[in-house]
């Protein structure tokens, strides 16, 4: 219990740091035992940063999948072991296909768009496999590219119906609005 306070104690003085510094943070890490804690805690660090630290977001995510991937080729894992570990490799890579996205990267993003939906399909998780769907139409839109990124919107939308994620739904179907008005 002492060493989760200490660690705790640690990491909110780590993110409250000016500037914030991932040598910091991972001086903090290395006492941690599990890859877990350590990708939970790139994530935490992750989700603190601002919109204009895209570069910083970026190191991290790449930090993340290296040690989902490093994790997920040990053999022995056990079940929630390997879903955790996938879980965080197609997220890391669909935050990598956004940061290409926003750096004007559109095959780069579409590139890991396409690696998170196979991870993605792998775990049947349908909301992230919507949301891969959609950000490759989105980085389809940007490119010019209208038939495919319809093809992709309706892909994101049907899943959005199948699931009933409203929300989600009326994003898709305003991409879809847009594109019929373009092609």
């Amino acid at each position: 219990m002492r060493n989760v306070l200490i660690i705790i104690f640690s990491l909110s003085t780590c993110f409250g740091l000016a500037g914030r510094n991932l040598d910091s943070l991972e001086k903090t890490m290395r006492n941690m035992k599990h890859d877990s804690l350590r990708i939970n805690t790139y994530n935490e660090f992750r989700n603190n940063l601002s919109n204009n630290e895209m570069e910083l977001a970026f190191e991290v995510n790449n930090k993340i999948l290296e040690l989902a991937e490093k994790n997920l080729k040990k053999s022995g894992l056990s079940k929630s072991e390997k879903l955790f570990f996938k879980d965080s490799k197609g997220n890391s890579l669909m935050r990598i296909g956004l940061y290409r996205l926003n750096t004007s990267d559109y095959p780069g993003a579409i590139a890991n768009f396409k690696k998170s939906l196979s991870v993605h399909k792998e775990l049947f998780d349908k909301i992230e496999i919507a949301k891969c769907y959609s950000n490759i139409g989105v980085a389809h839109i940007y490119m010019g590219n209208y038939p495919d990124a319809l093809q992709s919107t309706l892909k994101a939308l049907k899943i959005r119906e199948e699931i009933g994620d409203t929300l989600n739904m009326a994003a898709s179907y305003n991409n879809v609005a847009y594109l019929y008005t373009v092609l």
